[in-house]
């Protein structure tokens, strides 16, 4: 499952959300991004650094970009559908794409280490889902 992968990096390397969502993806669906390509991602923890876009959405949308778009966004009418559609679903499961309403709704002060881990759990989950019915 894709989500095991992400909370590797999320749990054990201490990886952000965003950069959790895309390093477990492209190791899950053999992406073959680079280790350049994928900090592109760390500044979009934490809702870029600012609340705002939850870094976890934002790491499915890279995701999604890397596996449907082939050439450039505006060529690529079923990659914008994807990610529009990834994007209501998160917004419907998850209650919002702000990651200062997130935190407010699934924070871990448990334990150190969690931080937002329910909503990356969400996260790779819902993003596994919506690539499972792509694929078909």
């Amino acid at each position: 499952m894709l989500k095991e992968n992400v909370l590797k990096y999320y749990t054990e390397r201490d990886y952000n959300c965003a950069e959790s969502i895309s390093r477990g993806a492209n190791e899950y669906y053999g992406l073959g991004l680079s280790e350049e390509a994928l900090r592109l991602l760390g500044g979009f923890g934490g809702g870029c650094c600012s609340g705002r876009l939850c870094g976890a959405c934002a790491g499915g949308v890279a995701v999604l970009s890397e596996k449907y778009i082939l050439t450039r966004a505006h060529q690529e009418e079923a990659a914008r559908d994807h990610v529009r559609d990834f994007m209501e679903a998160f917004i419907e499961v998850l209650g919002s794409d702000l990651c200062t309403e997130l935190k407010e709704r699934y924070w871990d002060d448990e334990r150190e280490a969690a931080r937002c881990i329910r909503t990356v759990k969400m996260a790779a989950d819902l993003l596994e889902q919506k690539i499972r019915e792509y694929e078909k």
